[in-house]
């Protein structure tokens, strides 16, 4: 726990996560560490149409912090707003109560060869069955070329050019 409150995250809500401010400060080694933990806790690898691997959160500041820090490891990434879905229905506001009119979320993709094959030299995941399916994510991955960068503000995306 002390090392959440020296890094200003202890006590931080779901709607308000958000990467450590001295992080930059950070070995690499503590970097890398830190972002395999977050992945391992929150982030996934889906099949679903072409394989990547995920990043989901509500927090679209945190997913950007993220896709920075990534950069550092030279890998790129995309972030996507995407509706709520449960058992095949959007949340709508009243289905929804818990996520005070958030019916959305953000997802950071991780879909290149050349970006999956960076974050397997870089992280590891702790949980078993998330390590697999990384160590096999080589068979299933299609795509070859790479997004181009989009920033966002407030939110939502305001310029793709770069």
């Amino acid at each position: 726990m002390h090392i959440m409150k020296t890094h200003s995250m202890e006590g931080q809500v779901k709607f308000q996560k958000r990467i450590p401010k001295d992080i930059h400060e950070w070995d690499i080694d503590s970097v890398r560490e830190f972002i395999g933990g977050y992945w391992d806790a929150d982030g996934n690898i889906t099949s679903k149409r072409n394989t990547k691997i995920v990043l989901t959160s509500i927090v679209p500041e945190l997913l950007e912090e993220m896709k920075f820090l990534l950069l550092k490891f030279g890998i790129h990434s995309t972030i996507y707003k995407e509706n709520r879905i449960f058992n095949n229905k959007v949340y709508t506001e009243s289905y929804s109560k818990n996520f005070k009119g958030k019916n959305y979320i953000y997802r950071l993709y991780i879909s290149t060869i050349e970006d999956v094959k960076l974050f397997k030299e870089n992280f590891y995941f702790l949980q078993k069955n998330k390590q697999d399916r990384l160590d096999n994510i080589d068979k299933t991955i299609k795509k070859t070329k790479r997004d181009h960068i989009c920033i966002f503000k407030d939110g939502e995306k305001y310029d793709d050019s770069i």
